[in-house]
Parts: C-alpha cells; structure tokens; sequence
C-alpha cells in the first residue's frame, strides 16, 4: 500500500523531521486512510485542523490582556467559556433539554458578570461621595463617622462578593456533569 509521505516525494517526511508532532499527526492521517479511505484521511483531517486552529485563534483576543497574577481574569476566561458553552447548546440543539442546559449556563454568566464588574455598593458609594465627598487611599478621612462608613461599603462589597462566589462554586458543582453534548 502506497502511503500519504510516499506520495509527496519526501518533503513531508524531511519538514517532518524538525517537529515530531507533525510527524505523529501524518502518521495519523496514514492510519486514518487505511481505516476510512483516502478520502477522509485527505478531506476531513485538514477540514478538522483548519476549524480547531480556527477555534484557538479565536482565543487570542480574550486570552491577550490576561496576566497569571490577575484573579479578575480568570473569572473573564470562564466567563467567556460558558458563554461559549452556552451559545453552543442553543444554535446545535444536540440534547433534548438544550433551554434548560443554556439557562444553568446563563445563571453562571451572569454571576461571573457580577463579580467582574463589581458594582455591589455602587450607590453606597454614589451617597457617601454627597455626605463626604471623592474617596481616595490615603486621604484624610473628615472624622470617625466617614471612616465608619467606608468600612461598612467595604464590609458590605466584601461580604455580596463572597456570597456571589460561593453560589457559582456550588452551581457549577452542581450542574457542569450536564454541560456537555
């Protein structure tokens, strides 16, 4: 039986040569023609890695302002993730229950939207900034009741992020087993 590299005259196998991946994905394709014919070893294979190099360089724009240090972004990466997920399910129609699937994705989206934008005690902030004026780090506070109150928007921010964080965790913990097709 003639092979794939047999029919390129040896310049596969010499480019080949630098990347051992690439030697791995022709025998593949070798293998897959014995399997499924030609015509699948030289059509789909091809067809298959343009649509994945597709979906990665789709990545790209979300994956470039990341920074291993930055919490926030991962929250945006799965963010990103379900919403992917979550589109997926609603233009396939793969699985009966697909509105249902959607919306525990949705569920998710939106409370990572939350957490990403922050804006827990935003008219907390809009009132205290009328009573007292710009808040800044550093800047003298006008007294012990201005300090009171910026240490309850703190508590209050922190203790609706937790409870934000701790009701994705156990959403997800519960529902991603069904989030697949």
């Amino acid at each position: 039986m003639i092979g794939i590299t047999d029919l390129t005259d040896g310049w596969l196998v010499d480019w080949s040569q630098n990347g051992g991946r690439f030697k791995e994905w022709i025998r593949d394709i070798e293998l897959t023609a014995i399997n499924h014919g030609y015509f699948y070893a030289i059509v789909h294979q091809p067809v298959y890695f343009y649509r994945r190099a597709k979906h990665v360089l789709s990545w790209v724009p979300i994956l470039w302002d990341d920074f291993d240090w930055d919490s926030m972004y991962m929250m945006i990466l799965m963010r990103e993730k379900l919403r992917r997920m979550r589109n997926h399910f609603i233009e396939e129609h793969i699985v009966e229950d697909y509105e249902k699937i959607a919306l525990e994705i949705l569920i998710a989206e939106n409370t990572l939207t939350r957490l990403i934008d922050d804006v827990y005690v935003d008219k907390d902030w809009e009132e205290h900034r009328k009573k007292y004026g710009e808040f800044k780090l550093g800047k003298k506070s006008s007294g012990e009741e201005e300090s009171n109150d910026v240490r309850r928007i703190g508590e209050k921010e922190a203790a609706a992020q937790l409870a934000d964080a701790k009701f994705l965790g156990d959403w997800i913990a519960i529902h991603y087993r069904t989030w697949w097709d």
